[in-house]
C-alpha cells in the first residue's frame, strides 16, 4: 500500500505542475469503455466496477492509466476529484446547472443505464453522461479505503444527485452503478 500511495503521490504532484504549466487538462468525452487492459474512451458498452473486468474501484483506477501506454509525452490517469470540480465550474460558467439539478442532461429517473454517448442530449459542451447514467469514480479519498464518486445515478433524480453531488464507496466493493472517466495531461 505504501508504494501504491507514494506513486498516487507523485503522479498527483506531476499532473498539478502540467495543469498549471499548460493551463489544463483534457477529460474523456465518455465514461470508460473497453477492458481494464485495453480500455477504450469512446461510445459504448460502459465499464462498470461489478464487471468481471474491473472488479472494483482499484481496477478501473489501472484502466484509465492504460487508456494511454508507454507515452513519455502524455498521461492518463482517472479523473481526481478537484479536476471534477474544475469541470464543473466549468459548465457552469456555460450555463448548465451542475450544483442543483442536471436532470436537463442527464441520464436520471430510468430503469437502467445507456452506453455512454448513445443519447446526445446527455452531454454538456460534447463530454457525454457526466450527470446521471453511472457514477464516476475518482481519485478523491473519504478515507483509506473509500473513495468519491460523482455525477449522479441513472436511477435517482438530477435534483437529488446533480452532476457535482458526491458520494462515497468502499474501493473493494464490486458495485454495478460505478464506472470511471479518465483524464489526460502532458508530462
Amino acid at each position: 500500500t505504501k508504494s501504491m500511495a507514494d506513486s498516487m503521490v507523485a503522479e498527483y504532484k506531476a499532473m498539478s505542475v502540467s495543469v498549471k504549466k499548460y493551463h489544463g487538462f483534457w477529460i474523456g468525452r465518455y465514461e470508460l469503455t473497453g477492458t481494464v487492459d485495453t480500455p477504450t474512451v469512446k461510445a459504448g458498452d460502459v465499464l462498470t466496477a461489478s464487471s468481471s473486468e474491473a472488479g472494483n474501484w482499484y481496477g478501473l483506477y489501472k484502466a484509465c492509466q492504460n487508456v494511454i501506454k508507454n507515452n513519455t509525452d502524455v498521461k492518463s490517469t482517472m479523473i481526481y476529484g478537484c479536476q471534477w470540480d474544475e469541470t464543473m465550474s466549468w459548465l457552469n460558467k456555460c450555463g448548465y446547472n451542475t450544483d442543483t439539478d442536471s436532470s436537463s442532461w442527464g441520464n436520471y429517473g430510468s430503469s437502467s443505464s445507456i452506453n455512454t454517448g448513445s443519447v446526445s442530449t446527455y452531454k454538456a459542451n460534447e463530454i457525454f453522461d457526466l450527470a446521471g447514467n453511472y457514477y464516476d469514480w475518482t481519485q478523491e479519498a473519504y478515507s483509506t479505503d473509500i473513495r468519491v464518486s460523482r455525477g449522479g445515478i441513472y436511477s435517482h433524480s438530477g435534483s437529488s444527485y446533480p452532476a457535482a453531488d458526491r458520494n462515497s464507496y468502499y474501493a473493494s466493493g464490486n458495485y454495478g452503478y460505478g464506472s470511471a472517466r479518465a483524464t489526460l495531461y502532458i508530462l
